[in-house]
């Protein structure tokens, strides 16, 4: 029976059902020099019990320790080995060309030239880098502390903390880990608690000179420990800098994807259309993450894209303008008590 409907109604399905690897914001790479194993240059651990059975070295122990040791730590973190006779910045290279699964990168380093080779290599790729530093020279009006230097490069994807116990406790780790797992949009680095991790005491003056070089700080307000000025190096607020990476990262997956799934987008206002779709649902998950209030998106006509532009089937500009929703770091309260 199925032979003879075949020859009158023949249906065949063509299953637009492929899918493409998606980035993760929630995995951080700790960079670190050991011996503990040298048959590849990364590992991926799920907890710091599995960390503790491959390692000895204290560093990378410490480390992780301070990743997982939040109260919303990362289910992944990569380990990635820097052999004892190269650079740092060789060491990443090299660790990242193996392994590229990560997102935010902490490294056993505070050494300034170390942190400013890291920050040039973070500032190729989408990816951020958390670093700290004890330097006490941060706390005056200096422009040669690694905080001024990262400023003035305007590195947009390095943060520098200053902790008067960097060295010892790495507090860039835990921050790292607080604060990973949580999904774009949905958290801002400030006011945050770090298990593990003791607060600075720093004058006002010397916060003062910390903010005004766009560095953080671990202090404690009100009886409560607490991270402040959470930006990147340049200023941008950490929060917006991630929220802009999964954003691009999203809108390339959704289109793509779409792209790889049908047989044809047609160069018509209609296949415009289906590439707006495909905008639209990655800035309305993006409402939905909190990461904005509001978007717009503009589509371009095919008839007034230029002739050579349409024939090198080059789609463009699509354009969207997304409003980020932000959060509140300080109140402002004015009032006025009489009889």
């Amino acid at each position: 029976m199925a032979n003879l409907l075949d020859e009158i109604v023949d249906v065949s399905i063509s299953a637009e059902t492929q899918t493409i690897s998606t980035a993760s914001f929630t995995i951080p790479l700790i960079l670190a020099e050991f011996t503990d194993w040298t048959d590849s240059r990364t590992r991926t651990y799920n907890s710091l019990a599995e960390v503790k059975e491959d390692f000895t070295t204290p560093l990378v122990i410490t480390l992780a320790t301070q990743v997982f040791g939040q109260d919303l730590s990362p289910s992944q973190v990569v380990i990635g080995r820097k052999v004892p006779a190269e650079t740092w910045l060789a060491g990443l290279t090299a660790v990242d060309a193996e392994n590229s699964t990560w997102f935010a990168l902490v490294a056993g380093t505070h050494t300034a030239s170390d942190v400013l080779a890291l920050a040039g290599y973070i500032a190729t790729v989408n990816k951020v880098y958390f670093t700290s530093t004890q330097d006490a020279t941060s706390l005056a009006v200096t422009t040669t502390d690694i905080g001024a230097q990262l400023k003035a490069l305007a590195y947009d994807q390095t943060n520098v903390m200053y902790h008067t116990q960097a060295d010892t406790y790495y507090p860039e780790a835990a921050w790292v880990g607080s604060q990973l797992t949580y999904t774009p949009g949905q958290n801002t680095w400030e006011f945050k608690t770090l298990e593990g991790v003791p607060p600075s005491t720093i004058s006002t003056t010397g916060r003062s000179n910390l903010e005004s070089k766009n560095m953080s700080y671990y202090i404690t307000i009100g009886g409560v420990n607490l991270t402040r000025h959470s930006t990147m190096a340049d200023g941008t607020f950490i929060d917006q800098k991630i929220i802009e990476f999964w954003t691009i990262a999203r809108m390339q997956e959704a289109v793509f994807g779409m792209l790889v799934r049908k047989p044809k987008v047609p160069y018509t206002d209609a296949g415009f259309a289906l590439i707006e779709a495909q905008m639209r649902s990655v800035l309305a998950l993006g409402v939905t993450n909190l990461a904005y209030s509001s978007f717009t998106i503009t589509v371009p006509r095919v008839v007034d894209i230029p002739e050579n532009q349409r024939l090198q089937r080059i789609a463009g500009d699509f354009l969207f303008d997304a409003v980020l929703q932000g959060a509140v770091h300080k109140v402002i309260i004015r009032g006025v008590v009489h009889v």
